[in-house]
Formats: structure tokens, C-alpha cells, sequence
């Protein structure tokens, strides 16, 4: 007699029924009828299946240390990312299997980061947290990956840019106010290389004899960049090891250069990121190729770098509002 596809038998008239796990491998049902017989068998079947189904569960936290484990070659930026994502979606779900997360557990996990960060902040959060799940699928820890990971819709705006005499009020408060900040702004806006970028490079990263350094980015992605006059003088006295610029923390950057810009009277939402921005939109006006602004700022792809056309193309327009004849 088979239940479920597990046999059942009897080893003698007066014996109890008996069911066999696998061969060789059998548990009395204590019942002296197959009535009974099938009943617990169906309890025994139930619950034996549920212990199977738990061993094989992985919580998140466990997931995060084996995903981990894979990706030791990456930045400690990144695996810091890794991190954060996960443990920010561990707080709110707390640390359940990956294989009981479900849509509706994403779609409250975004409603509840909403409240407290900014839309670009969780879309942040959501794309390494992809990645982990997609890598769980590779694995076949899940079957698939809720569709609710998917990116929240922001607003399309175009980034802010400085104009020319911000800038030159920025310069001129940090050559008075903060020496190392002037060299690290000036820097900036002649690379357009990232805060990471900047802190991260080292004498032995410039060429001075060609006049190029060598920049590592996101992802310990390599690129090199021609120094221009601005950031050949940013860079200061030529040096064989070392860090270029002063190792202030990347939110020690960020805090000074905000308290610039609030001490020249900018009050409103600008961050050093938006000299990034200032200096790709001043190639793309000053007629550099927007293949060769996509090189020197390290996108992958071209269509990150298109968004600054747009911003060239708003300028004519109003520009072209003062054509007359």
C-alpha cells in the first residue's frame, strides 16, 4: 500500500502498519488498521516534508555571507553596498529564508524606506539587492525574483549645474577658508572624477611626463585621464608616492564643500557631485565628442552620459530666445 508515493505494510497480522521513508528505512504508525494507518501517515508525510522544506531554507543574512563569498574581488565600496542593501531589507523583514520574501513583503519594505529616504536613495538600495536575488536564482536557492525589486519611478530632471561665477565665488571662499578644499574642487571640476576618485589617488597614479593619471572608479574599473593646465596646478609639486590630496572622509568632503557654498550665499540643493555634472556639461559646450566625455567619465553606458545634452540642449534654447535682428 503506497501513500504519496511512500509504501506501507504490516509485519505481521497482529504487528502495527508501518511506513518506509527509503529502503531499508522504516517508522512504526503505532495503528492496528490501515484506516488509522493512512491517517497518520499523511501527518507523518506532512510534517517530515516540512522539515525537509526548512533545512533547505537560507536566511537572508546567511545568503548575504555565501553571495559574499563570491565576490571577494570586488571594492570594499561595493561589498560595503552589498551590505548596507541587505541589512537595510533584514531590519524591516527581519531575517527570514529568501525563500519565504515575498512581492507583497518588497512592496511594504519600499513603502517603508519612502518615508524615512529618497527615491534615488532605495533605487540604490533595490539594484544590489537585484543583484543578490538574481544570483540566488542562478544558484537555484529561489525559483525567481519578485518583480517588486524593480525600481521605483523618479521624476526626470535635469542634474544641476554650477554657472561660472558660483564657481569662481566657491574657488575664491576655499583658497581663503580651506587651502586642501580649493585644490580637491579645482581638481574636480577639471576631471570630473568622483569624491572616492579624488581621495583614492596617489603620486604613483600620475604620469606627470605624459600628463595623465591613472583613475580607479567604481567597480576597480581603470581609466586614465589627460591632465588639463587646472588640474596639472590642482595637483600641486610633482612627488613619487603617496596620496595627492588630503584624506579627509568622503562625508568630511561633502560637509565642507556644502558650508562653501552656503558661506558665497548658494543656498539651495547642491553637492560636490554636482561639479561631476558641471564639468561633463561644459565638454559637451566647449564641442569635446560626447563618446569622449562618456571615456573620461567612466560610464558604461552612453546613454548615463546623454542625459548632459539635454542640458546643453536647454541652454541653446534659451539662448536662442536673445537671437535678433
Amino acid at each position: 500500500m503506497k501513500v504519496k508515493g511512500y509504501r506501507l505494510f504490516k509485519r505481521g497480522k497482529r504487528s502495527s502498519w508501518y511506513i518506509e521513508w527509503e529502503r531499508g528505512k522504516a517508522e512504526s504508525l503505532y495503528a492496528p488498521n490501515l484506516k488509522d494507518a493512512k491517517v497518520k501517515a499523511m501527518q507523518l508525510i506532512e510534517t517530515h516534508l516540512k522539515k525537509e522544506t526548512e533545512a533547505d531554507h537560507i536566511a537572508l543574512s546567511k545568503l548575504l555571507d555565501l553571495f559574499l563569498e563570491t565576490r571577494e574581488d570586488l571594492a570594499t565600496g561595493t561589498l560595503r553596498m552589498y551590505d548596507l542593501s541587505m541589512r537595510s531589507l533584514i531590519t524591516f523583514t527581519g531575517d527570514k529564508p529568501i525563500q519565504l520574501i515575498t512581492g507583497r513583503d518588497i512592496q511594504l519594505y519600499k513603502k517603508d524606506c519612502l518615508d524615512r529616504m529618497k527615491k534615488v536613495s532605495l533605487n540604490t538600495y533595490l539594484t544590489y539587492l537585484r543583484v543578490i536575488f538574481r544570483w540566488a536564482e542562478s544558484e537555484s536557492i529561489i525559483s525567481t525574483i519578485p518583480k517588486e525589486l524593480k525600481n521605483v519611478k523618479r521624476s526626470k530632471r535635469l542634474v544641476e549645474v554650477f554657472k561660472k561665477w558660483e564657481l569662481d565665488l566657491i574657488l575664491e571662499a576655499a583658497e581663503r577658508m580651506e587651502p586642501d578644499m580649493h585644490r580637491i574642487i579645482r581638481f574636480a571640476m577639471w576631471t570630473c572624477t568622483r569624491r572616492a576618485e579624488i581621495r583614492n589617488l596617489s603620486y604613483q597614479d600620475v604620469d606627470f611626463k605624459r600628463g595623465h593619471i591613472r583613475i580607479i572608479g567604481k567597480g576597480d574599473k581603470q581609466r586614465i585621464i589627460f591632465l588639463t593646465e587646472g588640474a596639472r596646478e590642482a595637483i600641486g609639486q610633482e612627488k613619487d608616492i603617496g596620496p595627492v590630496f588630503r584624506q579627509y572622509h568622503l562625508a568630511t568632503i561633502s560637509q565642507k564643500f556644502k558650508k562653501l557654498c552656503r558661506h558665497v550665499g548658494i543656498h539651495d540643493d547642491r553637492h560636490f557631485h554636482n561639479l561631476r555634472h558641471t564639468g561633463a556639461t561644459q565638454m559637451l559646450e566647449s564641442g569635446i565628442e560626447l563618446e569622449l566625455v562618456q571615456d573620461m567619465l567612466g560610464h558604461r553606458d552612453i546613454q548615463t552620459t546623454q542625459i548632459y545634452t539635454k542640458i546643453t540642449n536647454t541652454r541653446l534654447k534659451d539662448a536662442m530666445g536673445k537671437f535678433k535682428y
